[in-house]
């Protein structure tokens, strides 16, 4: 099972968290709310799948008692019913406590987000920020202009050398005053 994780998420939805986040006065970089904003929306969108998939895992693990049970103690039938039945038992105890502890690891999750980790890099994003800042306005699509287009991946790669605005900006010496 695979989730697309921008799914609920469309371009007018980070555009409007970032003028949300950043009032009258546009931002140079996306605001740290509206990305913890979006990003703990779609945290939240993983709690159904996860509660979902904890009874797949009950269902799956009575199957394979019930299985292991009949096949290895054949002869015994009494005891097999009695292992089973108090497998069940047990499963069936700690299957609201493990719900529980699965919504509370999610809480946990969207409480905190750890945007100081190194898997935030967010030079590539900038750039498409500043390219998504620059289109046109909705009137000029209206009158039949095609809508502007994405920036490419040449254009993202572009941003991280030294030739670009801010790559020359961000290697630029700084000046002695005297």
């Amino acid at each position: 099972m695979s989730m697309d994780i921008l799914k609920g998420i469309s371009d007018i939805d980070v555009l409007t968290a970032i003028k949300n986040a950043s009032g009258t006065r546009p931002s140079l970089y996306v605001p740290q709310t509206a990305f913890e904003m979006l990003v703990k929306k779609q945290i939240q969108s993983f709690k159904v799948p996860s509660q979902n998939c904890v009874d797949s895992i009950h269902t799956e693990l009575k199957e394979i008692v019930e299985e292991s049970a009949k096949k290895s103690i054949k002869k015994y039938q009494h005891l097999s019913d009695a292992i089973i039945e108090c497998t069940y038992k047990i499963l069936n105890e700690y299957i609201q406590p493990t719900h529980v502890m699965v919504e509370n690891l999610i809480n946990i999750e969207t409480a905190y987000i750890n945007t100081n980790h190194p898997d935030f890099d967010t030079s590539t994003l900038y750039k498409e920020i500043d390219e998504t800042m620059k289109m046109q306005p909705v009137e000029d699509q209206k009158q039949g202009q095609p809508p502007p287009k994405a920036p490419s991946q040449s254009k993202v790669q572009q941003a991280k050398s030294k030739d670009s605005y801010y790559g020359s900006y961000m290697t630029q010496k700084k000046r002695k005053t005297k």
